[in-house]
């Protein structure tokens, strides 16, 4: 997603709310497509926690 979250290989993140990252993580998580990169999220989201899920969603907001 670029050093700061610019998109780039991946959709940009900057600017994202941390609902909407939550959102579409849980949704990769459950292997529901998202967009066209889905596939290559799924194996990275059904690999954190719920709780992970949160604190990354938070990160992107605040920090992005």
């Amino acid at each position: 997603h670029g050093p700061q979250g610019q998109g780039g290989i991946g959709p940009r993140l900057a600017g994202q709310s941390a609902d909407d990252i939550i959102r579409k993580l849980l949704a990769y998580k459950r292997g529901e497509t998202v967009g066209p990169q889905s596939m290559m999220m799924w194996p990275v989201a059904k690999g954190l926690t719920e709780g992970q899920i949160g604190t990354l969603g938070v990160f992107v907001e605040q920090e992005l």
